[in-house]
């Protein structure tokens, strides 16, 4: 999650303050990682899975 994160390729925003980023896993497997940022400014992974065709162009 943290390495598809850092390295990511591709950023959605969402809706429900969510930011979507679309990285490649150390196996190489694309990933969509969702963060938010905390009241204190602490960016917080929230969601994290293999990437839907949703966010692959």
């Amino acid at each position: 999650m943290l390495h598809a994160r850092r390295n990511s390729i591709d950023v959605f925003s969402q809706d429900d303050d969510m930011t979507m980023y679309i990285g490649a896993g150390h196996d190489g497997t694309l990933l969509e990682v969702g963060e938010i940022v905390a009241s204190d400014g602490t960016e917080l992974i929230a969601h994290a899975m293999r990437a839907r065709p949703t966010y692959l162009r």
